[in-house]
């Protein structure tokens, strides 16, 4: 697989070091080797004649049967723009988590403890459920959560 794809993979995965293009024989001991070392190995790339090393890392994606994710047309962009969304799901999460409760804890009080017309927590619980779906859909856009999608 080209640098290119590499390091576009290994930026979208928050990936620091990287090594592209190895030859197929020396996979599978590069892959022990950073094993021994404590590390967590993924595989990504055509995996035509390396049988050796995906099966020893703890993910590999690819053209092979025998990978984990078997993608029949290899497509970097594809395993590129999944890795940037499951970077941003963990935060996006955290925001919409905070939504809800702060939501609930308006809402809540408000309908046991006063006087209040109903539609008064009924309308805060509604805006946090809309501001939960407005996250969600940025997320699934790339928009303002960090760390942001990688530019083309």
């Amino acid at each position: 697989m080209p640098s290119r794809d590499t390091d576009r993979l290994a930026d979208a995965a928050g990936i620091t070091q990287r090594w592209a293009e190895t030859a197929p024989e020396k996979r599978g001991g590069l892959v022990a080797e950073l094993q021994e070392q404590g590390r967590i190995i993924a595989i990504v790339g055509p995996c035509t004649g390396q049988a050796e090393a995906p099966a020893e890392a703890a993910l590999s994606v690819g053209d092979d049967p025998a990978s984990d994710i078997t993608m029949r047309d290899f497509d970097v962009s594809l395993v590129a723009d999944a890795f940037s969304l499951t970077r941003r799901l963990p935060r996006a999460l955290d925001i919409n988590r905070i939504i809800t409760l702060v939501a609930l804890v308006l809402a809540l009080p408000l309908a046991v403890f006063t006087d209040l017309h109903w539609a008064v927590p009924a309308t805060i619980l509604a805006t946090g459920l809309v501001a939960v779906s407005l996250q969600s859909t940025r997320v699934r856009a790339g928009i303002g959560v960090y760390p942001p999608p990688p530019k083309d």
